[in-house]
């Protein structure tokens, strides 16, 4: 069984190197777009309400997630397929990732170091409202802010890589590589999370002006609450559980009523129809 785990783990490995876009290549791309799309748009189908439309294997996506899941199941089936005595698949397998793992830290903590990463925020991002940046740009932003962490860091991981490179020093290199990457993890957003500015409010057909609007914004916590904001600024905020696949969202009071909203999603815009949410407040 340890044999097994240790031919999986390091093919898994392998196969990350190879098709995972760390450091982006158009031939990389190419291949794994060529080679992964069509069983991940599957899996997505499977997996999630709404299909994965926009395949992008980068940063902490969906498409990556899957990814990862496939690579791990081709893996474990070719491992079974390998004979016992390999030990030299195993050292080719640590080999490559040792080598791998010292040249992407290399690389990005001389980017650190040098300013080509995580770099002071440009005017346009700074007047950007928080809600509107993406989730990359808003870190990059926030790392940004603070030149000599960012210098610290790079530092760290280029001393990390270095220290691969020597079987003596590995462990440590290992283990430094570990701590830099602890608060690195994936997370798959919720369905709806964010926030949303009111551009149009519909009554019978007719878009009424924007000071009648009884909402200017609308925030959904991944906690699962749902915040209405209102053209005062006040905010009232309900506990919401979601029916994905009706489209349909069940929003909790305070004082226990409870109101069903029916919702459409278009990208980055929803459509709310609150029909039965002003009725039952009546």
């Amino acid at each position: 069984m340890k044999q097994y785990l240790n031919k999986a783990f390091g093919l898994f490995f392998v196969l990350c190197v190879v098709f995972i876009p760390f450091v982006y290549t158009s031939l990389q791309l190419q291949v794994t777009g060529f080679v992964f799309k069509a069983p991940v748009q599957f899996l997505g189908g499977l997996f999630y309400s709404r299909p994965i439309t926009l395949i992008d294997f980068s940063s902490d996506t969906r498409s990556l997630l899957l990814l990862l899941i496939l690579l791990a199941v081709t893996a474990g089936i070719t491992a079974i397929f390998i004979k016992r005595k390999q030990p030299g698949i195993i050292w080719a397998c640590k080999t490559i990732v040792l080598y791998f793992l010292a040249y992407v830290f290399l690389k990005y903590g001389f980017d650190k170091v040098f300013g080509l990463q995580f770099y002071t925020p440009a005017p346009n991002i700074l007047y950007t409202p928080f809600g509107n940046l993406d989730k990359d740009i808003l870190f990059w932003s926030t790392m940004g802010t603070s030149p000599a962490y960012s210098i610290f860091t790079g530092m760290v991981e280029v001393v990390a890589a270095l220290l691969l490179l020597s079987r003596r020093t590995r462990t440590v290199g290992l283990m430094l590589i570990e701590v830099l990457t602890s608060g690195l993890y994936m997370r798959t957003p919720a369905e709806l999370t964010g926030a949303y500015k009111v551009e149009q409010y519909t009554v019978n057909g007719i878009i009424t002006d924007s000071c009648q609007r009884p909402v200017k914004r609308i925030f959904i916590h991944p906690k699962q609450y749902f915040i209405l904001q209102s053209p005062q600024d006040t905010m009232t905020d309900f506990h919401f559980t979601a029916d994905y696949k009706k489209q349909q969202l069940t929003l909790t009071g305070y004082d226990g009523t409870r109101h069903k909203i029916d919702y459409e999603k278009h990208g980055d815009t929803l459509v709310f129809n609150f029909l039965k949410f002003w009725l039952d407040s009546l």
